[in-house]
């Protein structure tokens, strides 16, 4: 039960309550749950023109003084425009080169281990953003 809180607390002791999330990301009317499980969720550049949904329980499913669904869900999310713009221009120019690493464990059969850079070009973005928008139509 929730005893005596005070400080405008409507007479419950105030405490944390775990929970189990269930997170979606909505584009249009199509829902992908993603693969988190805290209760906390960092955006993504994945999460650009969609929205967030969120379902909370509480952890306990036994437990008595708290049960139900919580549903939240928040965006569409945007950049600005001139953001936007300076990506675009940045990938056309050709000149953007982003390093990766490779470090594979070392019991591998061909141990590898090094720096590469991979070059960004305009045309495999203007590729995945095709296949992102025509996945979502239908």
């Amino acid at each position: 039960g929730g005893g005596g809180g005070g400080g405008g607390d409507g007479g419950h002791d105030m405490y944390p309550l775990p929970l189990k999330c269930v997170w979606r990301r909505r584009l249009g009317s199509t829902a992908v749950v993603m693969d988190v499980t805290s209760n906390v969720y960092q955006l993504s550049a994945d999460d650009m023109g969609a929205c967030i949904q969120v379902e909370a329980q509480p952890a306990d499913a036994d437990d008595r003084e708290f049960h139900g669904t919580a549903v939240g869900e928040i965006g569409p999310f945007d950049i600005p425009t001139s953001t936007k713009t300076a990506i675009l221009n940045a990938v056309g120019r050709g000149g953007t080169v982003m390093p990766i690493i490779i470090d594979s464990e070392a019991s591998s059969p061909s141990p590898c281990r090094g720096m590469l850079k991979l070059p960004c070009r305009s045309d495999a973005v203007a590729k995945r953003q095709m296949r992102q928008v025509g996945a979502g139509a239908g």
